[in-house]
């Protein structure tokens, strides 16, 4: 079975490349660029990850989340964030489907990260 992500990411050339290396690793993936966006498509299908920037121009990353769980609790989350300190107080790395990314990160990182997730 293939799984689903969508990636969350405002800087669309970080999000294609994301997506395209993502997919050059059999992994089906959608882009949207911002949190209204996300929520939308969510709505519309269930992803099974997320992978999303935490700062985002119109929604906060962990509302974006915050919605989609409302939608489907058990989606798995990747935040990418250069604001670790601040992730690691709200103890989301206690969550085995979460994982928090410190940019910058190469896509490398991030598949791992899925891979692990999805386990």
């Amino acid at each position: 079975m293939q799984h689903s992500i969508l990636i969350i990411e405002d800087h669309q050339n970080i999000a294609l490349v994301l997506q395209e290396y993502l997919n050059d690793h059999d992994l089906y993936t959608e882009v949207a660029i911002n949190g209204r966006d996300a929520v939308e498509k969510f709505c519309r299908k269930k992803y099974d990850v997320l992978i999303t920037d935490v700062k985002l121009p119109d929604l906060d990353g962990k509302v974006v989340v915050k919605n989609c769980k409302k939608i489907s609790p058990n989606v798995r989350v990747i935040y990418i964030t250069g604001y670790h300190l601040e992730f690691k107080k709200l103890k989301f790395q206690a969550d085995p489907y979460c994982q928090v990314i410190e940019k910058p990160c190469r896509p490398k990182i991030i598949l791992e990260a899925v891979q692990k997730i999805l386990k």
